[in-house]
């Protein structure tokens, strides 16, 4: 076996990765060459004869069968010379060598591992509540750990969540002309899906109403504590981000499960310039 191609190189569409020894394939097909030359020859004969009235019809259609057969043996013959010697599908990097020269192989082992990596895909997850608000061809910002960004277009959103997660996968795809990204890294997908006013608060304050409803508790006028349920729009490591809120809310940080909607408190204030 030879392997003209090291890993970590390029190569570009039907460029050689490796052949096989071809032992006695050559001389297969120089006798199938003379096998069609000499059916060719007979075929000739048997139409000059037929021409004549010398040679029955059947014998020339005999001729022409033998003919045909012999060329398809031919042909099968340079195929099989050919597939001794295996090229690039696509261009690309030769990522692994799992061959080299003298490596004995059996059908359908691998020789190399090739990688295009002019096109990446990204691969997330869209929360359950978010699901409806993406689409297919939509545009998408994946950020790298590096801080860098790139942008894409969303080509796969699954139609079932997943058991574990009830989040849907989503896939987009990221151009990647001059190979400058690498493949298998981490990366965050960011999706517009238009914008909404939300407010950040701990997760602590978050609590849930008699109905299994998530929301928060704040004071409204004149001290009453009120009731508002609240939709998640984005969790971070230091907080949440959540809608369904007035512009300007008091929210009970302490204590909120204390308290039920309607009763009037007498308030503490957190002093927020203390250190």
């Amino acid at each position: 076996m030879g392997v003209p191609v090291d890993k970590g190189k390029r190569v570009a569409h039907g460029d050689l990765l490796a052949e096989l020894a071809a032992n006695d394939r050559p001389a297969q097909i120089a006798r199938a060459e003379a096998e069609v030359a000499s059916r060719r020859l007979d075929l000739s004969a048997a139409e000059q004869l037929g021409r004549k009235g010398m040679q029955a019809q059947t014998q020339v259609k005999a001729a022409e069968a033998a003919l045909a057969a012999a060329e398809a043996e031919l042909e099968r013959l340079r195929i099989d010379l050919e597939h001794t010697r295996v090229r690039a599908p696509f261009d690309g990097v030769v990522e692994t060598r799992a061959v080299e020269v003298g490596s004995l192989l059996e059908r359908a082992d691998p020789v190399a591992e090739l990688v295009d990596a002019s096109k990446l895909k990204a691969v997330g997850d869209v929360p359950q509540q978010e699901a409806g608000t993406v689409a297919l061809g939509q545009s998408v910002t994946v950020r790298l750990l590096d801080g860098c960004t790139v942008q894409g277009r969303i080509t796969y959103l699954a139609r079932v969540a997943d058991t574990g997660t009830r989040s849907f996968r989503v896939e987009a795809e990221v151009p990647n002309p001059d190979g400058s990204l690498k493949s298998g890294v981490s990366a965050e997908l960011r999706i517009a899906v238009g914008e909404q006013m939300g407010h950040f608060l701990s997760p602590a304050v978050l609590t849930l109403d008699d109905s299994g409803r998530v929301g928060i508790m704040v004071l409204a006028a004149g001290d009453e504590v009120a009731f508002y349920p609240v939709a998640l729009l984005r969790t971070q490591s230091d907080g949440v981000w959540v809608s369904g809120l007035p512009e300007r809310v008091r929210v009970i940080t302490q204590g909120q499960g204390f308290v039920v909607a309607g009763e009037t408190v007498d308030p503490e204030v957190e002093d927020r310039s203390a250190s």
